[in-house]
């Protein structure tokens, strides 16, 4: 509690036994509020990663049958989307660090490239079976992907840092 908040109380007529109680059911607030705001942060981690599985999956019928700039277009957009998500939920969470910040920063772009390269390689080994031309280079698409996740994560960053 602040010194000013103490003194203003005080003049109107809070005991030093009441300041202190008021004082420790704040504290104990405030670690719960800590405490909740860890686990709802990697709740949003769990999440964004799961979604974004999801959302990358959308990309297979695309690899399928289409090629070149606009397996990588449809990449991009859904890279922005999914950044764009991780960051409004992120900068709801209230008491989490900079630590946490830099952590999903990076684990979430890193983990959705190998989701990718995954995804799309299994994509290749389906056209091949289908008989179907199209081979997308995994690497590719999921280092534009990886990348594109960046830019409404940093931009929000930069944007946070200006105010």
């Amino acid at each position: 509690m602040k010194i000013q908040t103490i003194k203003k109380l005080m003049m109107k007529g809070w005991s030093r036994e009441e300041l202190s109680r008021a004082i420790r059911i704040m504290e104990r607030a405030q670690d719960s509020d800590v405490a909740h705001s860890h686990v709802v942060y990697w709740s949003v981690i769990l999440c964004v990663l799961f979604g974004s599985m999801l959302i990358m999956s959308i990309l297979i019928p695309v690899m399928l049958f289409l090629e070149g700039w606009f397996v990588y277009f449809i990449s991009v957009l859904l890279a922005l989307i999914v950044g764009a998500v991780y960051v409004h939920l992120i900068d709801q969470i209230h008491h989490i660090t900079q630590g946490h910040h830099l952590f999903g920063m990076t684990i979430i772009p890193l983990s959705s490239i190998v989701i990718l390269i995954t995804l799309v390689q299994l994509t290749n080994r389906i056209s091949i079976l289908h008989g179907l031309s199209v081979l997308t280079n995994p690497v590719y698409v999921a280092m534009t992907f990886g990348m594109c996740m960046f830019i409404p994560i940093v931009g929000h960053r930069l944007w946070v840092s200006r105010k």
